[in-house]
C-alpha cells in the first residue's frame, strides 16, 4: 500500500507539513495551505513533495531547501518571505498517509522518534560489537621459552606443560629442604662473644715407639746429693 509523506489536514483543509516539529517547540509544527499559495509556488511544491527527495526526505522542509524555482528564488526561501507558512500545534494536524491511513502528527512524531531512537541503539550495539571482535586476540599457539636445556614448550602441549610443572614443583622441593638445613645449622651455631680453645699436643716418636715428654724428661735429670 503506497503511502504519502507530509500530506494532512488542519481545520479541514489540506496542508502539507514543512517542518514536522519546530526546535525547541516539539509540540509545534509548520505548514502551508497549497490552496492558498500562488499558482507557481503550489506547482514547485507539489513538484517536490511528489519526487523522490521529497518523499526520503524525513523533513519536506529539508528538500524544499535544495530546490530552486524558475526564477532562481529558493523555494522554501520564497515560503518564509512570503509568509507563507504558519505555526500550529501537532495535535491539530492529521495526517493522511493514505485515503484510508490516517494518524495524529503528534502520535506519529512519537513513533518516528522510537523507531529513530531503536535505529540508534541498534547501530550503537552493532559498533560495540564490531569493536569487541577486532580486538578480540587470536587463537595461536604461543612458544614459551624454558631457560634450562633450552627446552621450547608450547601453550597447547598439555604433556610437555606437566613436565614442565612438575620440573618447577621439585625445584620448589629442593629450595624447601635447603632452607630447612639453614635453620638446623643456625640453630647449633655458636653463641655470639663465647670463644672455645683448642690446644693440640704432640707426642714425640723414638724408634721403639711414642715416649711421653715427661718421661723423657726424667732421664735426662742427675740426682741431686740431699743435705
Amino acid at each position: 500500500m503506497n503511502i504519502t509523506k507530509h500530506v494532512g489536514t488542519h481545520s479541514r483543509q489540506k496542508v502539507f507539513v514543512i517542518f514536522p516539529e519546530i526546535p525547541g517547540e516539539e509540540h509545534m509544527c509548520l505548514v502551508t495551505y497549497p490552496e492558498s499559495l500562488p499558482k507557481i509556488a503550489r506547482e514547485e511544491v507539489e513538484k517536490v513533495l511528489n519526487s523522490a527527495m521529497g518523499q526520503q526526505s524525513p523533513s519536506l522542509s529539508d528538500a524544499l531547501f535544495k530546490h530552486y524555482m524558475p526564477d532562481g528564488m529558493q523555494c522554501l526561501g520564497f515560503l518564509h518571505q512570503n509568509a507563507l507558512m504558519k505555526k500550529v500545534r501537532c495535535e491539530d494536524v492529521t495526517m493522511v498517509l493514505n485515503p484510508q491511513t490516517t494518524i495524529l502528527l503528534s502520535e506519529l512524531n512519537k513513533h518516528i522518534k522510537t523507531l529513530n531512537e531503536s535505529k540508534e541503539a541498534k547501530n550503537s550495539l552493532k559498533g560495540i560489537v564490531d569493536e569487541m571482535v577486532s580486538n578480540e586476540t587470536p587463537s595461536v599457539e604461543t612458544p614459551v621459552a624454558v631457560t634450562e636445556n633450552t627446552t621450547n614448550v608450547t601453550e597447547s602441549s598439555p604433556d610437555k606443560i606437566q613436565q614442565l610443572n612438575d620440573r618447577v614443583a621439585n625445584l620448589e622441593n629442593k629450595i624447601d629442604a635447603l632452607l630447612s638445613k639453614l635453620t638446623e645449622v643456625s640453630k647449633d651455631a655458636p653463641v655470639e662473644n663465647k670463644t672455645t680453645v683448642t690446644v693440640e699436643v704432640k707426642p714425640e716418636t723414638t724408634e721403639t715407639g711414642v715416649v711421653p715428654n715427661a718421661k723423657k724428661a726424667s732421664r735426662g735429670r742427675k740426682a741431686q746429693p740431699s743435705n
